[in-house]
């Protein structure tokens, strides 16, 4: 790796740079910084109090730090294209339905409500998972995007049909994409929640 270099100046023409590829959603951070791969071929881009955001304005996810990977090809033709994003710190609600449906939505408050009174936005997790699976040619994000992850999130675990919940601090959930679709993978080290109030 080369670096990480501040790109303090920059970070609000980075982030209109990127923004100009998304199509669904839009990122606003406050300070950025690059590091390089050893052969050059991969910029890792790490933003910090990143907030996500809906075509209407809408704070959709709010998480300390995204760390993001772009294409060098796509670089070198003034594009920033995300091959790899990952969301570090987040909390973060799954929610398993009555009807076998799981629902991944992202806490924009903090996160400090029980599970039963939690309002997750799922805004990011359809974003992404729309963008890889039906790539779109003017959206930057969908036909680059690799790998879509969330680490060292704070994961509540909400069962409806029981109304059983579930903590895990120092989750990971990984979204990979595939020829055939998209590989989701979950490490999450549970702890009950705390029933005797």
């Amino acid at each position: 790796m080369n670096g990480p270099v501040s790109l303090g100046l920059l970070t609000p023409r980075l982030e209109a740079m990127i923004n100009s590829g998304l199509k669904d959603i839009k990122l606003q951070f406050s300070d950025s910084v690059i590091e390089w791969s050893k052969d050059r071929s991969i910029a890792y881009l790490q933003f910090i109090d990143v907030e996500v955001l809906d075509t209407s304005g809408a704070v959709i996810a709010r998480v300390p730090r995204a760390n993001l990977s772009l294409s060098g090809p796509a670089l070198l033709n003034g594009e920033a294209a995300p091959t790899n994003v990952e969301l570090v710190g987040a909390s973060a609600v799954l929610v398993r339905r009555t009807d076998g449906r799981v629902q991944l939505g992202f806490q924009i408050d903090g996160g400090n409500e029980t599970a039963g009174d939690t309002k997750p936005s799922e805004g990011v997790t359809k974003a992404i998972l729309q963008a890889m699976l039906t790539p779109k040619p003017n959206d930057a994000l969908s036909r680059y995007l690799r790998r879509f992850a969330v680490k060292d999130a704070k994961l509540t675990i909400f069962d409806q049909d029981t109304r059983s919940y579930w903590s895990a601090e120092k989750s990971s959930l990984t979204f990979d994409r595939q020829s055939d679709g998209v590989a989701v993978s979950v490490t999450a080290p549970l702890r009950l929640a705390d029933k005797s109030t």
